[in-house]
């Protein structure tokens, strides 16, 4: 093959979403069937006491609102390191 296999997880991951939008479901499939599988895990979440933990500090005047704003972003969308 001309490609890497992880240029070839790169372009795969790229062109998912974009045949979904198209509505090309049957394309975004055959992309999965291509057997290109991630090689790390997906990070995991926070267990709840931790969750309520960072809400929790994020609520007092020691966090600055800058930093409150990332971690309630990240809280609330999902977003992973």
């Amino acid at each position: 093959s001309r490609w890497s296999e992880s240029s070839m997880r790169h372009a795969a991951s790229d062109l998912r979403p974009l045949f979904r939008w198209l509505g090309r479901d049957d394309l975004a499939d055959a992309i999965g069937l291509a057997g290109i599988r991630r090689t790390h895990a997906i990070a995991g979440t926070l267990p709840d006491d931790e969750h309520r933990r960072l809400l929790e500090a994020c609520a007092s005047r020691s966090v600055p609102s800058r930093d409150a704003a990332i971690t309630l972003l990240s809280l609330t969308c999902g977003l992973r390191a």
